[in-house]
């Protein structure tokens, strides 16, 4: 069998560099020959230009189509993978698969759309339950994708928000068509967008589909929330909530919606049974309310004038015990006047303990009732509850969002109320719609005549696509027409493929089983190789590092060179650019002054004085670093950095014209303390020029600085103790060595004077 895949290979893959040195050397040679040779020569020259241009372009054509036909080739098998999992779904025949097929295409080619996004919007449709007559008879497909055109989206996009529609409320897959003419008309109609609407039904569509909400109202409540500003899950989630406090209100709630009159649950005979128990019920519980609070007041009232009446009579108790006392303190009798005040203090007390007696039967009168009035009360609370539940699981819905609106607004509900009936978020969406009541109900007549709004606004954009030359409009399609030429190319290339595997794919296979030794034999000799080049490369790390060693000084010196070298630039720059703004300012100054504009005169001088400074600054700065430059030569670099430094500070101050001749001349009679010295006055000195030095304060308060030093010097140190210096160990305070005078003191006075009196009788 030919290997023309190798021959194609070697022919395209033409190493143009040799075949070019040959007929260079040809020409060279016919140059050598002369005379009408060397003609030949530049021919032959011209020939290898032109023979490598042709092979390079056809090389690279060959590449380009390649390229394009290997990428035709993915985009088919792409496209074909989807079609086959959207059949398996279908799970239809070949001849409905194909039909299928060519409706995709046709669909692709016709619209911005391509193949590949129409055949994925198939799929999910086929997921969503659509079969596949319905795609192509009933024109599910086709319907999708003017949806996905008019919503401006992808048709993915569009694919999920029409089927969550259909899901959501419970409808068939048939009425697909009628959910996107809805949203449509929804969106074109009202300040949203098609992804906000889809966001904001995400949240709203099941409660309200639930309440017995259609789908033309709660879209059109999802839009007028977008006129008052509320979009997107926002939107959808106070809509959800307002909905959900009217299918399940709290008692609170619920007396609210008694109190307004309104009526917008739908209920069961069971349903409006209890409901209107309820209304009995609460209307005994708000009377019974009423009564315990008047009861509880009453009792209230009952308890103050005991208290009083009680204060009263041990008042006039105390009053009696205080007359008799005061006789006992003064040993005598009661007078006369004294037993008629207490008989009087006694009948008080007495009619008192009587108006008592009557207040506190009262009170446990008023106590029974309200203790009756209490139950009463319990029961008809726990009665409500139970009503209230049946009310809410008799509740088969809602009458609809805008008779709720009417009612509320015909109501006159407060903002209050209309919280506490819907809650916090629910209550911002219900007073959002109330402001767009009129808005509301017109486009709840729209969305039940949307008949055909997709398709009609579809139209309406290719109209103007058509009048206008859209280039987006015409990029698609271009992108469309492109992809569906190479699933043309790429759909006979795979299956040439599929054919050439099932005919060699047993050989390939032996082949490649035969050839595994050999695969295993290379791997042991790359194996063999590593464990050659790794201990190789790690002798020669010492010898790299060591080259480092050598390379990092000169880059090192380079660089300090560099710097040395802008240093030196950076004042002839500033000399430079001063002498050309005096010159600007000359002539900017001589023109205003020819022309009349004399306005325009100080400020050409000014520019005039800040160049003459710039000149002085940069001359001065020529010159100090020319001579700071030498000066660092002659002594390492040391004082011309100094000098250089100080001064380059001193010229950017304002102070130059006073300072400059006494800032430079004691850095310039600076002298060197490296052999030491002692300074007694303020002198300019150089430190460490020719080594390391320590510099000692003298003075008798520097006692303790000049030990630390001369310890961290290695000078060991001294500690002074009245008129006796001890040098030594600086670490040692004054205090530790007068307690270690102390102690070994006398021990060596006693050693002396035992010695000294040996041989003594």
């Amino acid at each position: 069998m030919v290997d023309t895949k190798h021959e194609a290979t070697v022919f395209l893959g033409l190493e143009d560099k040799d075949f070019r040195k040959g007929m260079a050397g040809v020409s060279q040679s016919m140059y050598a020959a002369g005379g009408a040779f060397s003609r030949f020569g530049t021919i032959a020259r011209g020939m290898t230009s032109i023979t490598t241009a042709s092979l390079s372009a056809i090389a690279l054509s060959a590449k380009g189509a390649a390229t394009f036909i290997k990428q035709a080739a993915e985009l088919y098998v792409e496209y074909n993978d989807t079609l086959a999992r959207t059949g398996a779904i279908l799970g239809v025949t070949a001849g409905e698969m194909t039909d299928l097929d060519t409706e995709i295409k046709r669909i692709g080619a016709s619209t911005r759309f391509t193949a590949s996004q129409v055949g994925e919007a198939a799929n999910l449709l086929a997921i969503a339950g659509v079969n596949a007559d319905e795609m192509i008879s009933d024109k599910a497909l086709e319907n999708l994708v003017k949806f996905a055109i008019a919503g401006g989206v992808d048709i993915q996009t569009a694919t999920s928000i029409g089927i969550a529609g259909v899901k959501a409320f419970g409808m068939e897959m048939n009425q697909l068509q009628h959910v996107s003419d809805v949203l449509t008309r929804t969106f074109t109609r009202s300040n949203v967008d098609i992804v906000s609407l889809g966001e904001g039904l995400k949240f709203a569509a099941p409660v309200a589909h639930s309440a017995g909400l259609a789908i033309e109202e709660t879209a059109a409540a999802i839009g007028a929330l977008g006129n008052a500003g509320l979009r997107g899950t926002v939107a959808g989630t106070g809509l959800r909530m307002s909905i959900n406090k009217l299918l399940k209100p709290t008692f609170d709630s619920q007396r609210a919606i008694n109190d307004l009159g309104l009526t917008v649950q739908v209920l069961s005979p069971a349903g409006e049974s209890a409901k209107s128990a309820l209304q009995n019920v609460t209307n005994q519980l708000n009377r019974t309310k009423k009564q315990t609070t008047a009861l509880s007041d009453e009792i209230r009232m009952l308890n103050g004038q005991l208290t009083d009446l009680s204060i009263e009579q041990q008042a006039n108790s105390l009053a009696i015990e205080q007359i008799r006392a005061r006789a006992a303190r003064q040993n005598r009798n009661l007078t006369d006047q004294e037993i008629k005040q207490i008989e009087r203090l006694t009948e008080v007390n007495d009619s008192l303990r009587l108006n008592e007696m009557e207040l506190d039967l009262e009170r446990a009168k008023a106590n029974r009732s309200l203790t009756a009035l209490t139950f009463k009360e319990k029961e008809l609370d726990e009665e409500s509850k139970n009503l209230v539940k049946t009310v809410e699981q008799q509740t088969t819905g809602l009458t609809s969002l805008g008779e709720v609106l009417d009612q509320l607004a015909q109501s006159g509900a407060t903002t209050t109320q209309v919280l506490e009936i819907f809650g916090v978020r629910g209550g911002t969406a219900i007073a959002s719609l109330l402001t767009q009541r009129d808005s509301f109900h017109a486009l709840v007549k729209e969305n039940e005549e949307a008949a055909g709004a997709t398709a009609q606004f579809t139209e309406s954009i290719q109209g103007q696509n058509d009048a206008l030359g859209s280039a987006k409009e015409s990029f698609f399609l271009f992108v469309s027409a492109v992809q569906e030429a190479m699933l043309t190319i790429g759909q006979p290339f795979v299956e040439m493929l599929m054919d050439i595997s099932a005919a060699f794919k047993d050989e390939i296979a032996e082949a490649i089983k035969e050839n595994l030794p050999l695969f295993k034999d290379l791997a042991i000799q790359i194996g063999l190789a590593l464990r050659q080049i790794i201990p190789m490369a790690l002798d020669a790390l010492p010898a790299f590092i060591n080259a480092l060693k050598f390379i990092i000084p000169v880059v090192t010196i380079l660089a300090q060179a560099f710097i040395i070298l802008m240093q030196i630039l950076s004042p002839v720059l500033q000399l430079l650019a001063g002498i050309m703004q005096v010159i600007q300012g000359l002539a900017a100054a001589i023109i205003a002054l020819v022309s009349g504009r004399f306005t325009d005169i100080p400020d050409a001088l000014v520019s005039v004085g800040q160049g003459l400074k710039d000149v002085a600054l940069g001359a001065a700065g020529t010159v100090l670093q020319t001579v700071g430059g030498g000066l660092g030569f002659a002594a390492k670099g040391l004082i011309g950095g100094v000098i250089g430094t100080t001064f380059g500070s001193i010229m950017n101050s304002k102070l130059l014209p006073s300072v400059t001749d006494k800032a430079i001349s004691p850095f310039l009679s600076a002298v060197g303390l490296a052999n030491g010295g002692i300074v007694t006055r303020p002198t300019p000195a150089l430190i460490g020029e020719a080594g390391a030095e320590a510099v000692v304060p003298l003075g008798a308060n520097k006692a303790t600085e000049r030990a630390q030093i001369m310890h961290s010097a290695g000078l060991g140190g001294g500690i002074s103790i009245g008129n006796i210096v001890i040098n030594g160990d600086a670490r040692l305070t004054a205090g530790e060595v007068r307690a270690m005078l102390m102690s070994e003191l006398p021990k060596a006075l006693n050693r002396s004077v035992a010695r000294g009196s040996r041989g003594v009788i």
